[in-house]
Parts: C-alpha cells; structure tokens; sequence
C-alpha cells in the first residue's frame, strides 16, 4: 500500500516519487495464517527509500469467501470480484488535424467457460485540447485474473469515422487484491501497424476489489419453467410454431385463432348471464314482484328513525338505513344527517347477521325507561311487540323500539327479504313469520 500527498501535481513519472509519503509492503500469509480469521489491527511503518517515514494503523482480515446465509449447508461461494476503473486525463496527444476532440472507448474482455463475455465503455468528448481532462469513474462486474481491459483514445469527427489516435491494453493479473495501481500508459498503434511516433500517454487508476453488494436472485431460463405450466406451455408452443412458420405465418395464424376463440367463449358466457339477468327481470314484473323489489330497496336505503339503546348512558333516536350495495346496516344520529356522515357511520355487516329477536329480553332494554311508559314492565305487551334485535356473530347487536307495531313490521318484513337474499337467516326464520303475520285492518304507518 502506498500514501501520496494530495497536494503535489502529478504531471510527470517523476512527480509520482516525489507525491510519495512512503510504502507499506503486507504479506498476505501473514494475514491468511491468523486464527479464526480474526481481525489484524496494529500499526505498520511506512517506508521510503529505505527509510522509515511514518506509522499507518489499518485494519485487515483475509476474506476470500462469502458464506451465503440463506444456504443451510456449510458451502462456501466463491466472492465475485469487480475491477475499478478511473480514466483521469491525458498528454501530448498526437493531433490527427489542426482540433483534438479525444474521447476513450474501453473494452473489458473476461473468458468464461463457454465464451467471452465482454463490456463496453465510453468516456465524455473533450473538445479542443490535447491534454484532455476526463476523470471518470467506470466499474466492471464479475473480472477474473484473465480479464484483459483495452483502452483506445479516439479524435471525434462531425461526420464519421472517427479517427484513431492510440490505444493501450492491461490485464488484471498485474493488480493485488485491494491495492490500487495508477500509472501514465502510452499510447501504441493499433495490431499489425508498426508506427515509432510518440502518441501519447493516458492516466489511469485501476483496483480490483471483492464485490459486497447484494446479489441478484437467479434468473430461471423459459425452459426450466416449460414442464411446469402447462398453459404457458402451450401458448410456448403456439409462439415457437409461428416463429417457424413466419414465412407463410401459418403459426401466427394460429395463435390469433386461438385468441379469438378464447375471446368469443367470454363474450358468448357474459350474453348468457345478460339473457339470464333479463328473463328474471322479466318475469319479476309480469308478476309484479320487480315493482315490490325496487320498494324494499327503496325503502331500506332511506331507512327508518328509531329509538335505540345501548350499553350505557340514555336511548337515543338514531336513522337506520341500508348502504347503496345493501352490504351494511348503518345508523346515525337523526333523519337528514345520514349523507353527512358517509363513511363515518357505525354499521353491521349483513353477511355477519346471524339472528333476529322479538322483544326486550336483552340487558340494553331492561337497564332504562321505556320509550312510553313510565317504568318498563315485562307484562307490557305493547312495548314488548314494537322492539326488536338484530344480533351479528362478532357479538355487536343493534337493539331498536319503533313507535308502534305496524312500524316495526314493516321495517323487519324489508330487513327479512335482505337477510333472506343474502343468506343470513334462513327463509322460513320462525319469530318473524309469527310476528309479521299480522292483520291488515291494523293501522299501518309504514316509514317515517
């Protein structure tokens, strides 16, 4: 490891030793051999000359594995390495013509077991200057000690081609793990040229680190997902026929035929359940049963005043009304407050009713007064037909008093055909078939 002054401009090779603080040479045995791998923290002297300049303290540990705690075995994967890359600026460009516009095209060739796998760079154009100033920072992934990187300055042109200056080449191999190299290359020709003219020289610093970040989850190939789907496997088989055949797009026939198909079987099942929706609607009004559905759902929406009670404290009059869907029993605290309060509202679930009781046997009526009487008294039979209770199965229960029977019944024959459709009481629920088989010589006031 070397330390340089930051303040001493380096221009020249020269001027390299003379930044120089002192150097720092760790063997990587010594590292390697600690136990455990534990942490090497203590100060080492740096060297100049053969003389010592200073101290630096660093902190080491050899680490060339990194274990992948997801795994539940002890196998180790090997740590990628990344090869950090930064073009500074350049010297004494030969210039082509009377401007230099230079540019570097850098290409990392790393050899896999298969094939090559290559990535390409390109730095920013510098206009007019044969002492370009880039200091650009480029990394690239997954190097290995083959990698070979291949730097190549360039004039930039108005039209092209563009024109070729010079170019260097650096293999990874001649890097220490960690430690940085920065050096001026010197341009050469291009392969086969042979040219003895000085072209000029690129400073560049390269580090080969381990890569710590995260890495992606593997990416599956379309084939190893085929056997497992079988629609996707054969829509797969329909595209592979079309590309085939894409001469005379027999396969993309095919597949759109396919699509089409699929699309009229969805068309031709909604107009059943249209036909289907309309015939009952059909029927409903030649009995007149349409005309009574739109009542009960009228009539629910807009609900009813009652006198509730509760756990604590006095009954209050509350509205109570269905929401537009006929999902919710909502109430709130008077007629005409209910579309100020959408959304506020305290409900019971339709679908979570599981009972409907006649009477004032529940704790909420006996605890007060009666609504029209004095006192309540279990022998009152009046008070005891005009109040009912909606109980659901999560334990929250709606205990109402209307103001007489007639209301009572009218609301609860509307609540019975709700709860019926949904499926929350059964249809021949027997307290309200007694209770709503009344007389129609009674007075019926219907909703207020």
């Amino acid at each position: 490891m070397s330390i340089y002054d930051n303040n001493v401009e380096i221009d020249r090779d020269e001027d390299v030793h003379k930044a120089l603080l002192g150097s720092v040479l760790i063997s990587t045995a010594e590292v390697r051999d600690e136990p455990e791998m534990k942490i090497t923290n203590r100060w080492f002297p740096l060297d100049k000359d053969g003389q010592e300049t200073g101290q630096v303290k660093l902190r080491l540990r050899w680490r060339n594995e990194i274990p992948d705690k997801k795994k539940k075995s002890k196998e180790k994967e090997k740590a990628p390495l990344v090869l950090h890359m930064q073009v500074g600026r350049a010297r004494d460009l030969k210039k082509p013509d009377k401007t230099l516009d230079g540019f570097c095209d850098i290409k990392c060739d790393t050899p896999a077991e298969r094939h090559r796998v290559s990535e390409k760079r390109k730095t920013a154009v510098k206009e007019g200057s044969i002492k370009p100033v880039w200091d650009e920072q480029f990394d690239f992934d997954n190097v290995s000690m083959g990698t070979k990187v291949e730097v190549k300055v360039w004039d930039k042109n108005k039209k092209p081609p563009d024109i070729f200056i010079g170019m260097f080449s650096f293999e990874v191999k001649q890097l220490q793990l960690g430690v940085p190299r920065a050096a001026w290359f010197e341009l050469e020709c291009a392969p086969g040229v042979e040219c003895d003219d000085f072209l000029g020289e690129v400073l560049c610093n390269f580090t080969l680190d381990i890569d710590y970040r995260e890495r992606k989850k593997k990416e599956y190939d379309v084939l190893e997902v085929y056997p497992i789907f079988p629609t996707v496997a054969y829509y797969m088989d329909l595209a592979s026929s079309a590309l085939v055949n894409r001469i005379r797009r027999r396969g993309a026939m095919q597949f759109m035929k396919t699509v089409r198909e699929a699309r009229r079987v969805l068309i031709e099942e909604a107009e059943k359940r249209n036909w289907a929706a309309n015939l009952i609607i059909k029927n409903w009004k030649a009995r007149g049963i349409w005309g009574k559905a739109l009542g009960v759902v009228r009539q629910l929406k807009e609900g009813t005043v009652f006198l509730k009670f509760g756990r604590k404290g006095q009954p209050h009059f509350r509205q109570v009304y269905c929401d537009k869907k006929l999902l919710r029993i909502h109430w709130c605290e008077g007629k005409g407050k209910k579309a100020q309060n959408v959304g506020t509202d305290r409900y019971i679930a339709v679908s979570d009713v599981c009972d409907v009781t006649i009477g004032r046997e529940h704790v909420e009526f006996q605890r007060v007064k009666s609504a029209s009487d004095d006192y309540f008294e279990h022998t009152d039979n009046v008070t005891r037909e005009k109040s009912f209770s909606i109980i659901s199965q999560s334990g929250q229960s709606l205990h109402l008093e209307a103001l007489n029977k007639k209301q009572a019944q009218s609301f609860l024959m509307n609540m019975r055909t709700l709860l019926t459709a949904k499926g929350a009481i059964e249809e021949g629920h027997k307290v309200l078939a007694e209770f709503l088989a009344y007389d129609d010589d009674d007075e019926n006031l219907g909703y207020q």
